[in-house]
């Protein structure tokens, strides 16, 4: 049997394979702009060891830093943002961190979300990744999703049957990001009740790195998000009691029984955040 020769195409977002070959529209649902920021020593000290993640500052979006070894990656993403948007929001928040974007360089990249409707591959010719617009219609996150498709078009490609890819691709991702799509919707819409029940609840916290590790699914994630609130809330209410008693060690050592180890571990020690330090000082 005779070699089959076939092309992926994985050059990103704005992949120059699809649209030689008349491949998805290259519509942009969301975007987004990141910077790489350097602080003095002093500074990154306070960011060590910690993610920020900040919500309800943009409609449909957040922002992030994250500290590497002697600078700090921020960002923001948003679905449909307006023009300047983006940049106004990023320097604004930023600002309340000390953070200052002056004589920063900032990159901005569209983020295409599959939908289904837009055709991801010809007869030899297969789109995977972002090229394929398969970025995390929740959080732009998109690793997972292209190493998947990648093994997948692979499998199609030696199995001499790449006309399957797009079946398989909605099967294995394309509904789940469906789902996902919903949810995100949903939850940006909703963000006050969402983040009050859903973020300090340790169990979706951890249910989130599984998710993003590729070792649960996106229906996995929102169905343990849901089961576990009220164990979450039972949790809470027990271990307020008991300190309300003067029981603090007691109180402490339940959470630690109930709650995943390393994500309570990184609560109490605040190298997970959801919000500007107080009064946006550092």
């Amino acid at each position: 049997m005779g070699t089959l020769r076939a092309e992926i195409g994985a050059d990103g977002a704005n992949s120059v394979v699809a649209r030689a070959l008349g491949l998805r529209s290259q519509r942009t649902l969301a975007a987004a702009i990141e910077a790489e920021v350097p602080l003095p020593p002093e500074a990154m000290r306070w960011f060590e060891q910690r993610m920020v993640f900040i919500f309800g500052k943009i409609h449909y979006g957040y922002l992030w830093i994250f500290p590497k070894h002697d600078h700090l990656t921020i960002g923001i993403g948003a679905l449909h943002p307006k023009a300047g948007e983006l940049q106004r929001t990023l320097k604004e928040v930023m600002s309340r961190y000390g953070i200052s974007l002056e004589g920063v360089t900032l990159h901005g990249h569209p983020i295409p979300i599959y939908t289904h409707h837009e055709a991801v591959s010809t007869a030899r010719t297969l789109l995977v990744g972002d090229a394929a617009g398969l970025a995390d219609p929740l959080s732009g996150e998109g690793i997972r999703f292209a190493i998947k498709s990648g093994r997948l078009a692979a499998e199609s490609i030696l199995s001499g049957r790449p006309q399957n890819y797009p079946r398989d691709l909605h099967r294995l991702i394309g509904l789940s990001h469906r789902l996902t799509m919903l949810f995100s919707m949903s939850f940006y819409f909703f963000q006050a009740p969402f983040l009050f029940l859903g973020t300090p609840n340790p169990f979706s916290t951890q249910a989130v790195v599984e998710m993003l590790a590729d070792r649960m699914t996106t229906t996995e994630f929102i169905l343990l998000g849901f089961f576990t609130l009220p164990i979450f809330a039972g949790t809470e209410l027990a271990a307020r009691f008991l300190s309300r008693l003067g029981q603090i060690r007691l109180s402490e050592r339940l959470r630690a029984w109930i709650y995943p180890k390393d994500v309570s571990e990184s609560y109490r020690e605040g190298r997970l955040l959801l919000k500007p330090p107080h009064n946006g000082r550092m």
